[in-house]
């Protein structure tokens, strides 16, 4: 296996519909909540007006150019995104990884800090496979 971990490994990331699929089912429910509280009805129109901002923000941000993440023995791990350039990357201990779900935690330079969710759906099963592995041999993460 280490063999395969000497080589460059690259992985693709794609729009998930599962994660569409959850925000949306998120913000629905919030707005419930907000509407069945027991306030005043201007209190929960704001709410509900903050609700749908934080939707249309989520919104505005989705993901619709793929990521680009690769694993090399030299470098390490980079990720590469609108910009078209790899950046070198630290993997953070509180990555979590399970068989549907990676929520990769990364910092960049120790002043950028970022993460990534990434559903099962948002990459080829081979891929999704091979990124599990990769992450659970380098010592990535949780899960």
């Amino acid at each position: 296996m280490s063999r395969n971990l000497d080589q460059s490994l690259h992985f693709t990331i794609q729009s998930s519909r599962l994660l569409t699929f959850t925000v949306i089912a998120i913000h629905l429910l919030a707005a419930l909540s907000c509407w069945l509280a027991a306030m005043a009805i201007s209190y929960k129109l704001m709410l509900l007006a903050l609700v749908c901002f934080s939707w249309l923000l989520n919104g505005a941000s989705a993901k619709t150019c793929p990521i680009f993440l690769r694993y090399t023995a030299q470098q390490d791990w980079c990720l590469c995104g609108m910009g078209g350039e790899y950046l070198p990357i630290r993997i953070r201990p509180s990555t979590v990884i399970s068989r549907t779900l990676i929520v990769l935690h990364w910092t960049r330079d120790e002043k950028c800090i970022g993460n990534l969710v990434i559903f099962k759906d948002a990459m080829s099963p081979n891929d999704y496979r091979r990124l599990l592995v990769c992450l659970k041999i380098s010592g990535c993460g949780q899960g």
